[in-house]
């Protein structure tokens, strides 16, 4: 004999998982600006579009991982940079944008925004 849930268990399961979805931020790229330029001087990275830009330093080997990587380099063992970039490839993953929160005098506080097809994932990342 078949037993089959009664409609209220039905809706109640659809009514979270609705609740659930809708409780997940939404990326978009509107309002987003592509950079046209990223430099690396010394320990400081500038992301530049038009006039504006974004300055940070950063530490004498993230900013040598950052240049080598956009020149296409790869001198030696892997940088963390490389590997991360290879994880995204294999798993087939896009980087989307980086959503800046807040920036503390010190810190911004970001998400890496990746996608896969139809999934979005959020990463809290901190940017030095």
């Amino acid at each position: 004999m078949k037993r089959h849930l009664p409609a209220f268990y039905i809706f109640i399961v659809l009514l979270g998982l609705t609740l659930v979805y809708a409780a997940i931020p939404h990326f978009t790229t509107e309002g987003y600006v592509v950079a046209d330029d990223i430099a690396v001087d010394g320990t400081t990275i500038t992301i530049a579009h038009g006039c504006k830009a974004i300055v940070a330093d950063t530490s004498i080997e993230r900013a040598y991982s950052i240049h080598t990587g956009l020149e296409g380099k790869i001198e030696g063992r892997p940088t963390t940079h490389d590997t991360f970039a290879q994880v995204l490839r294999e798993f087939n993953l896009t980087l989307d944008g980086v959503q800046i929160k807040r920036f503390d005098g010190t810190y911004f506080y970001s998400d890496l925004i990746l996608s896969n097809d139809d999934k979005i994932l959020a990463l809290d990342d901190q940017l030095v």
